[in-house]
């Protein structure tokens, strides 16, 4: 039974450490119970995407940390004023 559980984990994306929590006696109510609780766990994105280029350049010609700071300190004073 405990393959069974992890199979489902992974079919499910369970982390393995929570595949001897699936509860039920078929591989029916043991998958339904995976279904139900990949529900509940968080999901993080599909891929990353954005960010810096690794060559420290991206397309508008580089990141410029003061122009960023500027803006964020700006958009906040905008909020609150």
């Amino acid at each position: 039974m405990n393959d069974i559980r992890q199979e489902l984990a992974e079919a499910y994306g369970i982390p393995a450490a929570l595949a001897s929590r699936l509860i039920g006696e078929t591989r029916e109510e043991l998958e339904e119970d995976a279904r139900e609780l990949s529900f509940t766990l968080p999901r993080g994105p599909e891929r990353l995407v954005g960010g810096l280029d690794p060559d420290g350049e991206d397309e508008e010609g580089g990141f410029d940390p003061v122009a960023h700071m500027r803006a964020h300190r700006a958009a906040s004073r905008a909020r609150w004023a």
